[in-house]
């Protein structure tokens, strides 16, 4: 009898755990929601007046207001049971054995760079 009584209020706990984060998600899609809408809102201002944009900074389709509404999604993917360290030292890992591991790393230093639309590419020259 006790030891169903803590089999049932285990699998209660776990149901609730679930209920939580199920509630949790939603409220944080509802708060991202004008994060979303502004970054379309300066997406199309920028695209219809053809403002100009720094492809270096987030790309070309890309704005900080997508990065920030995307953050509460990426954090709560993120066990909170693991210490605080763990989580970021393995991501850094696996990011730095990707870029070294499928030659991403050379790629990023020395692909030909090219302005917008033209198909113009800079390079740097050393003088001695």
């Amino acid at each position: 009898l006790v030891s169903h009584r803590a089999k049932q209020q285990q699998h209660q706990q776990r149901q609730q755990s679930k209920t939580n984060h199920n509630n949790n998600l939603q409220r944080q899609l509802r708060r991202c929601v004008p994060l979303v809408v502004m970054g379309l809102l300066r997406l199309a201002t920028h695209k219809g007046m053809e403002y100009q944009e720094h492809a270096s900074e987030y790309g070309v389709h890309w704005n900080f207001f997508f990065t920030l509404a995307l953050l509460p999604w990426v954090v709560g993917l993120i066990p909170s049971a693991a210490p605080s360290w763990i989580t970021p030292f393995f991501l850094l890992s696996l990011y730095q054995w990707f870029l070294s591991a499928h030659n991403v790393q050379e790629w990023i230093e020395q692909a030909p760079r090219t302005c917008g639309k033209s198909t113009r590419t800079t390079t740097t020259t050393t003088t001695s």
